[in-house]
C-alpha cells in the first residue's frame, strides 16, 4: 500500500486525471493518508483509483481502498472503481469536503465515515455491495446524489447528526436509516426499487441511544408504496406525522437483519 504521512496533493484535470492503480491484473492494496495534525490539508482533484484490494492503516485498522485519517481533505471529481475491500473510501476523524465523488463496483461500503465533519455533494454510488454512505458519529451535510444498485443507501449511526437532501436511491434492500442514536434530517429524496424499507429508525445495540429520522418530501418514483418502520422508543416522522413504534428487536427489523 501507499502510505502518506502528511498531506497528499493530487491535481489532475478532466481530460487527464491522476491515475492510481496497479500495473498488472493482480491489483494493489490502496492508499492511506495519515495526517500528522488537524491542520494538515489534502486535496484531490480529478483522481481515479482503480482495483484496490484494501489497505490497512489508522487506529481502527479498517481495510479500504482509500483511507483518510485526521486533518482536512478536499475531494473533487474523484472516481473509486473496483474496490474489493470493506469500503472504497474510509475517512476517520477528518474534516471532509467531497464534491462529485463517484464509487462504482465496490464489494463493501462505498463511503464509510467515522467522526467525520463536513459536506458530501453530488455523490454517485453504483453497484455497491454494502452501504453506499455509512456515516457513524458524523456531523455531515449530504447534498444531492444518486445511489443505484446498493445493499443499503444512506445509513447514519452513532451519536451524530446528518442533514441530507436531494438524494435518489434506486435499487436497494433499504434506502434510508437512522441507527443507534443518530439524528437524521432528510428532505426531497426519491426512492425506487426498494426491496424492504424505504426508511427506518432503530437500535441495533440494546445500550444505544434512541435514533431519530425526520423526513420531508420522501417520494416513491416507481409507484410502490413507501414502507417505513420505527422501533419502539425511536422516532420516525414522515411529512409531519409520527410513525408508530413497533416492538421489534434489531434482528427482525428488516429482512437482512443488520
Amino acid at each position: 500500500a501507499l502510505v502518506v504521512q502528511g498531506p497528499a496533493l493530487f491535481e489532475g484535470s478532466e481530460h487527464a486525471p491522476v491515475q492510481l492503480g496497479a500495473a498488472d491484473a493482480d491489483g494493489w492494496l490502496g492508499i492511506a493518508v495519515l495526517a500528522p495534525d488537524a491542520e494538515s490539508s489534502s486535496r484531490w482533484q480529478h483522481v481515479v483509483v482503480r482495483d484496490a484490494r484494501g489497505a490497512r492503516a489508522g487506529p481502527l485498522d479498517w481495510r479500504a481502498g482509500v483511507i483518510l485519517h485526521g486533518g482536512r481533505a478536499e475531494l473533487q471529481d474523484v472516481l473509486l472503481s473496483g474496490c474489493d475491500a470493506g469500503a472504497a473510501l474510509c475517512a476517520e476523524r477528518t474534516a471532509l469536503t467531497a464534491a462529485g465523488l463517484r464509487v462504482e463496483r465496490a464489494a463493501g461500503d462505498g463511503v464509510r465515515a467515522l467522526a467525520v465533519r463536513g459536506t458530501i455533494a453530488d455523490c454517485a454510488c453504483t453497484d455497491v455491495g454494502g452501504d453506499a454512505l455509512a456515516l457513524h458519529a458524523a456531523q455531515v451535510e449530504v447534498r444531492g446524489g444518486a445511489l443505484r444498485r446498493v445493499g443499503r443507501g444512506l445509513v447514519a449511526s452513532g451519536r451524530g447528526r446528518v442533514d441530507a437532501a436531494g438524494l435518489r436511491v434506486d435499487g436497494a434492500a433499504l434506502a434510508i436509516a437512522s441507527v443507534d442514536g443518530a439524528v437524521l434530517r432528510l428532505a426531497d429524496t426519491e426512492v425506487g426499487n426498494v426491496r424492504d424499507l424505504a426508511a427506518g429508525a432503530w437500535r441495533a445495540r440494546p445500550d444505544a441511544a434512541p435514533s431519530e429520522l425526520t423526513a420531508i418530501g420522501l417520494r416513491s418514483v416507481d409507484g410502490t408504496p413507501l414502507v417505513v418502520r420505527a422501533q419502539h422508543g425511536c422516532s420516525l416522522v414522515l411529512d409531519g406525522s409520527a410513525v408508530p413504534g413497533e416492538e421489534r428487536d434489531a434482528a427482525s427489523f428488516w429482512s437482512e437483519g443488520r
